[in-house]
């Protein structure tokens, strides 16, 4: 008799043992991944060099114009105005605007205010400064019209 009580002692002991050493707490990890990611924020602005006398002298040059961005805090980027990339400027020259069959050669100056994004919240918009300027050897001899030419931008992240 004293077998068969001691036997089921010994297997209660062991269930005992196994339960007092199960685990009460874990540790579990959390995690996140921000994408690098760029968008162009403000509308459509026209770099408007504006009415040009062409009786006048010197270079014509349009007000700054500002096109708005926002990238990933920290993220690098490159402006890309007109096929031409860059990181923190540059000038196309030799472009040309349009009226009918009539070419006006104008410049394309622009600097980017950061190298780097700086979030998506507020205050943290990047500037792509824009001016355009005609050369009054251009001007003077152009034909009257309303001259124009689409420009890409891009931004890469």
């Amino acid at each position: 008799m004293k077998i068969r009580i001691a036997a089921p002692l010994i297997a209660l002991a062991f269930t005992a043992g196994a339960h007092a050493q199960s685990q009460t707490s874990k540790t579990v990890p959390v995690t996140a991944t921000i994408t690098g990611a760029c968008s162009i924020q403000s509308g459509n602005q026209a770099v408007a060099i504006g009415a040009v006398d062409p009786s006048s002298t010197g270079r014509k040059t349009s007000p700054t114009t500002n096109v708005s961005f926002n990238c990933t805090r920290g993220l690098p980027f490159t402006a890309t105005v007109g096929g031409v990339s860059t990181s923190g400027g540059g000038t196309l020259s030799g472009l040309k605007m349009l009226s009918g069959l009539n070419e006006l050669p104008f410049d394309l100056t622009w600097s980017v205010t950061d190298t780097v994004g700086r979030g998506f919240g507020p205050g943290t918009d990047v500037d792509l400064v824009l001016t355009a300027a005609v050369e009054e050897a251009d001007y003077r001899t152009a034909a009257v019209g309303d001259y124009s030419k689409d420009v890409l931008i891009e931004i890469h992240p």
